[in-house]
């Protein structure tokens, strides 16, 4: 052969070689990327199964499987199998199952990825990353370990991987569970993976929002209701609950997550409590015991069935409760959904959202399980169907038992409409007294209730604070003259300038803290608000501090501004009185009974506004106990009139006395008229103590008269009987009752009582002109009425005040111009002049000189008992004489 056909031989075999050899090569270059995963092909998180291979060696004899990572690097007998684009499931096995991942990056930067693998029940994962044949990473975790053997916190087992330019590893993973054997194996890039971590996490915790609502919402009814079928429907929701939970693997990352396997436990003994809750409600929530007796007898024997289960979870092995649970639980809610239509169908409205509930839960179970035994393939519809339906099934069921309470209801107002009626009415006013009770009904602010409820959560504080009662004084004038609708609408305007005003005060206290409100309604036109002030002693009428002092200026100022209502311009008048706390009581109410006496000396004293002391405080407790005791004496007739003899002055016959009021207190001694007539006149009992003492006084006249002694008796009135129309026929007929006629009485009467209401004055007194009874101005002279006023008086005489009397004697000239001016001018207006006070024998001759007609005082006679005075009349026969020297 020649050299030149030796050649062309030779090329032609490596040219049948290389034809040969490139199909080769390709099929095995596709099968080494096809094994292999190349990271940097994607950054969101995608399946790795096409690239996944694994080994599943079953248990022998019940055992552990004695293989190591060493076994599986150096067995050749075992091949790895690919999984395929199929997620691995193989359903409840006991086996162990090793699973192989190799990664490479093919760009030319460094890469990070997380490798996960996302079945949160898996109970115990050996992890190992080998490079170059040698381990160089290892982690041993699951299920039954602490969350803190994790590589990632999170309810998915991941493992972060990182490689550089071109580099490769293979990743190993040896898995045992009791439960359900899946391996969803998923790589992303980190963002995408906390990413969709986070979103799962939205997911699950809208899930859990809305069943917790509807638990929630259901146990409200229940403990409303007390009926079991909101009992059995609300330990169904939390047994879902605590079931997705678990199969989720919520417990370890966000409950427990240093308690291994508490998961399955809890898994133990939910599925078999909701399966039998589920059965429960069915019976109570459609009355089968009532319309399906059989009905209801099967799913009693479910129930049985179901409790036999809790003895199993108590002591059997975890697959086999599991299998008993699954058991029970598919003829349960089998059951559950076809009594829903079976009893629609015989006319029970109750089930229309019960059947749709049930069918697609049960739909969901159907589907999750079938997954878990590996019947269907595992996919997001498996996986989110449960949560999802559940979710539905709550909101629907809910919807049943508010239909059902609905149907119930208007069951029972057919027969008790009346009384539902009545119960709504009360629940309402229930209500609005309630709301009543912390706010003004109109103005709805705080009330004086709320000012107290806050007090009392204040009670503790050690800071010093300033109750301020603002006082619209002139607010009746709106009502009167406006009426009430527009006085309202007023009133409502400057409760809401209070407020704004009261909110640039220093040291302003917000009552509800809530709503931000400063000032609270106590009654009427009247306001409160509450000051938090130094711990510094005020001085005199000031407040502690001057920046206080002056901000309050301002502010009352401001209030006295007038109000607009529609085209009139309203003046208020605002007035504020201030108590302190501590300084001036420990009680609400004292602080605020101190700030109205601060309000009432403010009209007094003519201030804006005014700080409370002991020396502007016209009332005590002694004052209040006097009106319930002053009742009593006027009912049990503790009461006394003494006489005091007046002396006419030319004849110095005795022709009348003035009957004076006498109090002789069990417990405080004598108490004078000044003192109690007051409190009289403030509580009403005035019109029961003028009633007495005419009938007392009209008595004794009565009783002289028998004796040949024919006086005439003043009795000094109120102001209070001069408002009073009715009081004229109430004299008549005090003087019909002794037979007396009307010239015997005279009733005496002040300036200051007349000028109270001149004019409702003026038509009493002329009635009791016309019946012919006396009438005297007494303490003439030291009132504010005007000679044109008392012109038109319908009066007899006029009783000069006894401070123009007494010291008449030792006077420079003052008293008595005084008092012979004032008996000049009674004489010229034809009224007779009576003088009292007359206390000296020069008192008595000045008097008489100067023309005075009827004089009194002790030096004639002091107020004698009726005995004493039946005495004097007949030692004297009703002469005065001059006591010796």
């Amino acid at each position: 052969m020649t050299s030149r056909t030796s050649v062309t031989l030779v090329f032609r075999v490596l040219s049948t070689l290389c034809i040969l050899l490139v199909p080769i090569a390709s099929a095995s270059s596709s099968a080494l990327n096809a094994e292999r995963f190349d990271i940097s092909v994607s950054e969101t998180q995608q399946s790795l199964n096409d690239h996944l291979y694994y080994q599943l060696h079953e248990d022998q004899n019940g055992g552990i499987d004695p293989q190591t990572f060493s076994d599986i690097q150096q067995a050749a007998s075992e091949p790895w199998r690919p999984a395929g684009a199929r997620t691995l499931n193989f359903g409840f096995e006991s086996g162990t199952l090793w699973l192989r991942i190799q990664l490479f990056n093919s760009s030319s930067r460094s890469i990070e990825r997380i490798v996960s693998l996302n079945h949160p029940i898996l109970d115990d994962i050996e992890y190992y990353r080998v490079e170059d044949g040698a381990i160089v990473q290892r982690v041993t975790t699951g299920d039954h370990r602490p969350l803190s053997t994790r590589l990632i916190n999170n309810r998915f087992f991941a493992f972060p991987v990182a490689l550089e330019a071109g580099d490769e590893t293979t990743l190993y993973f040896r898995i045992r569970s009791k439960s359900s054997m899946q391996a969803p194996m998923m790589i992303a890039a980190p963002n995408h993976f906390y990413e969709r971590a986070q979103r799962d996490t939205v997911k699950h915790a809208l899930y859990f929002g809305v069943m917790l609502a509807m638990l929630f919402y259901n146990l409200f009814l229940f403990l409303s209701l007390r009926e079991r079928v909101y009992l059995y429907y609300i330990t169904f929701v939390l047994a879902t609950l605590f079931t997705q939970v678990s199969i989720t693997g919520l417990w370890a990352q966000f409950f427990f997550p240093e308690l291994g396997a508490i998961q399955d436990h809890i898994f133990r003994f939910s599925v078999p409590t909701m399966v039998l809750s589920a059965g429960l409600f069915t019976v109570a929530f459609l009355r089968l015991d009532v319309h399906a007796p059989r009905l209801h007898k099967w799913f009693m024997g479910l129930a049985a069935a179901t409790v036999c289960v809790f003895a199993v979870a108590l002591f059997g092995e975890y697959k086999t409760v599991i299998f008993a649970s699954v058991a029970v639980l598919f003829p349960t809610f089998l059951s559950c959904m076809l009594a829903g239509p079976y009893m629609w169908l015989k006319g029970s409205t109750l089930a229309r959202y019960y059947t749709i509930a049930w069918a697609g839960v049960l739909l969901a179970i159907l589907v999750f399980t079938l997954a878990v035994f590996d019947v269907i393939p595992r996919s997001s519809w498996t996986e989110n169907s449960p949560p999802l339906f559940s979710a539905l099934e709550a909101i629907l069921l809910s919807f049943a038992l508010a239909d059902r309470l609905t149907q119930e209801r208007r069951q029972r107002s057919e027969s008790q409409l009346a009384l539902l009626a009545e119960i709504e009415h009360r629940r309402a006013a229930e209500a609005g007294l309630f709301r009543q009770a912390l706010y003004h009904h109109r103005l709805q602010i705080p009330n004086r209730a709320f000012l107290e409820s806050w007090y009392q959560q204040q009670a503790a504080s050690k800071h010093r604070y300033a109750i301020c009662l603002i006082h619209f004084s002139r607010f009746h004038e709106v009502n009167k003259t406006l009426g009430h609708t527009e006085a309202d609408r007023v009133l409502q305007l400057l409760s809401q300038r209070l407020e704004s005003q009261a909110a640039a005060l220093p040291g302003v206290v917000s009552l509800s803290p809530a709503e931000t409100q400063f000032v609270c309604s106590i009654e009427g036109a009247s306001f409160a608000l509450v000051l938090r002030v130094p711990d510094t002693q005020g001085q005199g009428d000031g407040l502690p501090g001057p920046a206080l002092a002056a901000a309050l200026d301002k502010f009352v100022l401001e209030l006295s501004e007038p109000c607009a209502s529609g085209q009139l311009i309203i003046e208020v008048g605002a007035i504020t009185g201030i108590a302190l706390l501590p300084d001036h009581g420990q009680q609400i109410d004292t602080l605020l009974q101190k700030a109205q006496i601060a309000v009432d000396a403010c009209s007094r004293l003519n201030t804006l506004y005014t700080l409370y002391s002991e020396q502007i405080n016209p009332y005590s407790e002694r004052r209040l106990s006097l009106a319930g005791d002053l009742r009593r004496a006027i009912k049990e007739n503790l009461l006394t009139l003494a006489y005091q003899p007046k002396i006419t002055a030319k004849s110095l016959s005795i022709d009348s006395v003035e009957a004076l009021l006498r109090w002789q207190h069990p417990q405080h001694g004598f108490i004078g008229p000044n003192e109690f007539i007051p409190v009289a006149e403030q509580t009403g009992s005035i019109h029961a103590l003028t009633e007495w003492v005419l009938n007392e006084a009209l008595s004794s006249i009565a009783s002289l008269r028998k004796q040949g002694f024919h006086l005439t008796v003043a009795v000094n009135t109120s102001a209070v009987n001069l408002r009073d129309r009715d009081f004229p026929k109430k004299v008549s007929r005090a003087l019909k009752r002794f037979d007396l006629p009307p010239g015997v009485l005279i009733l005496e009467v002040t300036e200051t009582a007349m000028m109270s209401d001149p004019e409702r004055a003026l038509e009493v007194l002329h009635d009791l002109h016309k019946m012919t009874v006396g009438l005297s101005i007494d303490d003439f002279g030291t009132g504010y009425s005007s000679l044109a006023y008392i012109k038109r008086l319908p009066i007899q005489e006029i009783k000069l005040d006894r401070s123009f009397v007494m010291n008449l004697g030792h006077a420079e000239g003052g008293d008595r111009i005084i008092v012979e001016t004032s008996i000049r001018m009674a004489h010229a207006l034809g009224l007779k002049i009576v003088a009292e006070g007359v206390e000296t024998k020069d008192g008595f001759d000045i008097l008489n000189s100067m023309g005075c007609d009827v004089l009194q005082g002790y030096y004639m006679s002091r107020p004698v008992s009726l005995d004493a005075l039946q005495g004097v009349l007949t030692e004297t026969a009703g002469i005065f004489s001059h006591p010796e020297a």
